[in-house]
């Protein structure tokens, strides 16, 4: 009988293939995390590093437990966790020996409130809207790891401020603002843009309005019936955590997919872990697909070049150049 076959991929270099070798110094000092985002994504990186050396975290979520949508999403929760996603990512990270702290606010409170600009460390970022993204690019983090997640697939990429490479706004440059997170909503839930706006107004969904994804088989049928008289963000986030599989005996099945979640979290721990070691990090951008084999392919996107980018502001520029260009970016 012939061997299974077998999947090879390390998380050093990220491509099919044994691990390779490397200098490291286990005894390095991790650098200060700052977290924005305690979901799935998030909550599963800091589980993981809460075994590795202990160091200094603040975690920075406005959000709090949905008893609906979050057991579906969060591999680090327990069916008791509730209250404050900051606060308890803060406790999961203290009881292992972490200095950690908690924000229920916004990224972009967290800019404004900033006594300086910048962030002398590794930001790890897993918001999930296209004006949380831009409030990443707005911190000007050190290192900034920032991943997504999107059904069966995520992306994890590295960024530095006032380089060539793409910033964490990068990539959504070309969808016009305000209007951009109203048509990422629109193409996931299947509900028209013009209903969006009503809905991020602070209209209840409607029976109609949860049909258009239950329709598209974005979210389960069972699912809908709850959803109704609920809050926009809580369809998204139903419609975030399930996935789409083929069923053998025809058509697609709706599928809870938190193993996603928290293998992005896995490389982002792995990346942190990597920083504090000296070792090399990823270069800049891997993207995986769960779905199938990984490609082990790593690729470095270019910065926007229409300019129009936060990342290209001459004034946060200036800022990044000073905060931190006598310093060479660290295993860059």
């Amino acid at each position: 009988m012939a061997a299974p076959p077998t999947l090879v991929w390390n998380l050093l270099d990220h491509r099919l293939r044994p691990a390779p070798a490397t200098d490291e110094s286990p005894s390095s000092t991790p650098s200060s995390l700052l977290i924005c985002g305690a979901g799935s994504v998030g909550s599963s990186a800091a589980a993981l590093l809460a075994s590795a050396t202990p160091g200094e975290a603040t975690i920075v979520d406005p959000d709090t437990f949905d008893p609906l949508r979050n057991p579906y999403r969060y591999p680090a929760a327990t069916s008791a966790t509730s209250g404050g996603k900051s606060d308890w990512l803060a406790g999961v990270l203290n009881d292992a020996g972490w200095r950690a702290s908690s924000l229920a606010v916004t990224v972009a409170d967290w800019v404004a409130a900033a006594p300086e600009p910048g962030f002398d460390g590794l930001l790890l970022a897993s918001v999930d809207s296209v004006d949380a993204r831009a409030d990443v690019a707005d911190v000007l983090a050190r290192i900034t790891l920032t991943a997504g997640v999107a059904g069966l697939a995520f992306h994890v990429q590295r960024e530095h401020p006032a380089d060539d490479a793409a910033c964490p706004f990068c990539q959504f440059v070309d969808v016009g603002r305000p209007s951009s997170q109203m048509q990422v909503w629109a193409e996931q839930t299947g509900i028209p843009i013009p209903r969006i706006g009503e809905l991020i107004g602070g209209a209840p969904l409607s029976a109609e309005d949860v049909a258009h994804p239950v329709n598209a088989g974005r979210i389960a049928p069972g699912a809908g019936g709850a959803l109704v008289g609920r809050r926009l963000v809580d369809l998204v986030g139903r419609v975030y955590a399930d996935a789409q599989v083929i069923n053998p005996e025809g058509g697609e099945v709706t599928v809870s997919a938190p193993f996603v979640s928290w293998l992005a979290g896995v490389v982002l721990a792995a990346e942190a872990n990597k920083l504090a070691r000296g070792l090399s990090m990823l270069d800049r951008r891997v993207e995986i697909d769960l779905s199938g084999v990984p490609a082990g392919v790593v690729r470095r996107l270019p910065s926007d070049p229409t300019g129009r980018c936060l990342c290209q502001s001459p004034v946060r520029r200036r800022w990044a150049r000073a905060l931190y260009e006598r310093d060479a970016y660290p295993a860059s």
